[in-house]
């Protein structure tokens, strides 16, 4: 790094310093642009672990908008922290919803025994997604909560009778079979 460049990184970290404002200060704005862009692809590696790191180095600011796979990655981390207020927090805010999102956003209903708003969602998303059998197993799970056996039963043979072979899937069908009496 030339002296010249040198002198201009400290001015504008001390500018940044005095000013106590993140957004007048550029080189916080390229920081977090990275950090943001490191939390996305570190989600789609499924790394839970080096994203943990990285969301707590992140200062989150409620006014700025940021891309969905950052609002599902924050959602992913507070899911399986069992923070599941927050995580419903996060994954509202995507705006081009997928299946895997509703899933996501189903079982937060799921846990937080909102079963009205998880019926009403997977229904929604079961006139897109015919043959989904995740989403059949999250109805089921619902329909057996509001003890609706029959309903249950029936979403629990789409999910055996699915296409898409999931062995994991396949074994909590069956448990949960077990369990309402077939």
């Amino acid at each position: 790094m030339n002296p010249r460049r040198f002198w201009i990184v400290i001015i504008s970290f001390c500018f940044c310093l005095v000013v106590k404002n993140s957004e007048a200060c550029f080189y916080n704005k390229r920081f977090k642009k990275r950090i943001i862009n490191r939390i996305c692809k570190t989600y789609e590696e499924r790394d839970f672990f080096k994203l943990e790191r990285l969301i707590q180095q992140f200062q989150f600011d409620n006014n700025t908008r940021y891309p969905d796979c950052f609002y599902r990655a924050l959602g992913s981390y507070y899911y399986y922290n069992n923070d599941y207020q927050k995580a419903l927090e996060f994954f509202s805010r995507v705006k081009n919803i997928n299946f895997r999102d509703i899933i996501n956003l189903s079982a937060i209903y799921i846990k937080l025994k909102k079963w009205k708003k998880a019926e009403e969602l997977l229904l929604k998303a079961k006139l897109k997604y015919t043959s989904e059998p995740e989403l059949f197993y999250n109805l089921a799970i619902v329909y057996v909560q509001e003890k609706k056996y029959f309903k249950a039963r029936s979403c629990l043979f789409k999910v055996l009778n699915s296409y898409k072979f999931d062995e994991n899937l396949r074994r909590k069908a069956l448990i949960l079979l077990n369990y309402i009496g077939y």
